[in-house]
């Protein structure tokens, strides 16, 4: 490597999101990408508006996958807890693959129909709801604390370049050669996080919970730790319901595409595609930003931000019709929506107490999970009676009210993360 490059690395890795690239088994991690959860969700939309035709089903679909989550991911996160998180994510891993497999073969060889799709959707959640909170607690494992901000900015920023390339891609590949080769993209993608996971090392371990406790001991501390804390207990309200009434509609865009642009077949696929692929590059813009400027002091006042825009780009759907303005308010939701994500996790895992962060975490992936899907079944329900024109503007109106609720704590949350970040940024818990 020449001189000129290692000045380049050592300048990049020293800056900003960069200096989460100096630690090897974090970059390993991230650099198998994201691409085949995109090919995933754009084809199951896809797929299900395909075989019913129904918003309400659009909606059911993801609540399907969504339910698991709701009853596991809790106690999933007294397992990262109290286990070994590689192991874990080995299992988990494993089965998901193998989940992905089996839809791609029933969808290539037509057996397909939409009573196997939500049985397959209720697997995939169930062995989700365990991989999500080892997943995120490994990156404290592979950073040390200083570094986990940048490591979460740049962890944003591969997935969500990964949301805006996938479902572009996605669409495209639907729209030639159908879902079942989405689902295999998707299941090699799975295959490939296997293999990461044999090789890396968790170099900065938390502190194990004591298993001499029972289970539903472990499970009630945490719920106690997390919604009793200054910071996390008002963020993990907020955050369920602002995903309830406005990240829930990144969901219907099969129906809105549908309904609101009137579209079908193989347009419908490359509009979905588009209006994720338009998201996606919203939220990698987003994920700069925040990774390149959020600090601590000003995290609460940047996720903000990010609210306001988010509940503008909702309610301007309300008066469009066109498909080029859809996937640029998406962008402007993918903006918003990701700073609030980015922000709250970026809050959670500089906050939270290192025996405790599995539980935490399973917590925080159940609202950002399930928020949504339950939010897509009811405005997917409701969309059927009152129209989606009046619900945009309904939702934006019950998210203004909601945060204006919800960040006049604004301070207590800052003050509740600055107070554990120094009281644990000295050691490793």
């Amino acid at each position: 490597m020449s001189t000129a490059l290692r000045n380049l690395f050592a300048f990049v890795t020293s800056h900003g999101m960069g200096r989460a690239l100096r630690h090897r088994y974090y970059v390993w991690m991230e650099a198998v990408g994201w691409t085949g959860l995109w090919f995933h969700r754009t084809a199951v939309g896809w797929l299900t508006w395909e075989l019913t035709k129904s918003p309400t089903l659009v909606g059911m679909i993801v609540v399907a996958e969504a339910v698991p989550a709701v009853i596991l991911a809790p106690f999933a996160g007294v397992f990262a807890d109290r286990f070994d998180r590689l192991f874990i994510a080995r299992i988990t891993q494993t089965g998901l693959m193998l989940n992905a497999t089996a839809l791609a073969y029933l969808t290539i060889v037509d057996l397909i129909n939409i009573e196997i799709l939500f049985v397959i959707m209720v697997l995939n959640g169930g062995v989700s709801a365990f991989w999500q909170p080892a997943r995120m607690s490994l990156v404290a494992g592979l950073v040390p604390r200083e570094d986990l901000p940048p490591a979460i900015g740049l962890h944003s920023v591969m997935f969500n370049l990964a949301r805006f390339a996938g479902p572009a891609m996605a669409g495209i590949t639907i729209s030639w050669w159908g879902a079942g080769p989405a689902f295999a993209f998707n299941a090699v993608s799975y295959a490939a996080f296997l293999v990461v996971f044999f090789y890396i090392k968790v170099l900065y371990p938390d502190q194990q919970t004591s298993r001499r406790a029972s289970f539903f001991s472990n499970f009630k501390e945490g719920l106690v730790y997390a919604f009793g804390h200054a910071s996390l207990g008002h963020l993990l309200l907020f955050i369920f319901m602002f995903s309830f009434f406005g990240r829930a509609w990144t969901e219907l865009y099969p129906a809105i595409s549908g309904v609101v642009f009137g579209l079908s077949g193989d347009p419908l696929a490359e509009s979905i595609g588009f209006m994720l692929s338009g998201l996606g590059i919203g939220a990698v813009i987003g994920s700069f930003w925040m990774g390149s400027f959020a600090r601590p002091e000003n995290l609460v006042s940047f996720m903000t931000i990010g609210v306001l825009i988010s509940i503008v780009g909702v309610a301007m759907f309300a008066l469009t019709d066109a498909l080029v303005i859809g996937v640029i308010l998406s962008a402007a939701m993918g903006f918003g929506m990701n700073s609030i994500g980015t922000g709250g996790q970026m809050m959670v895992q500089t906050t939270v107490r290192g025996d405790m962060r599995g539980r935490v975490l399973g917590i925080w992936g159940m609202m950002i999970r399930t928020a949504p899907a339950f939010g897509a079944l009811t405005l997917g329900w409701l969309s059927e009676f009152i129209g989606f024109s009046t619900l945009f503007i309904v939702t934006a109106l019950i998210c203004v009210g909601w945060g204006f609720l919800a960040l006049r704590h604004r301070r207590d949350m800052t003050n509740g993360m600055l107070e554990s970040a120094e009281e644990y940024g000295s050691k490793k818990q």
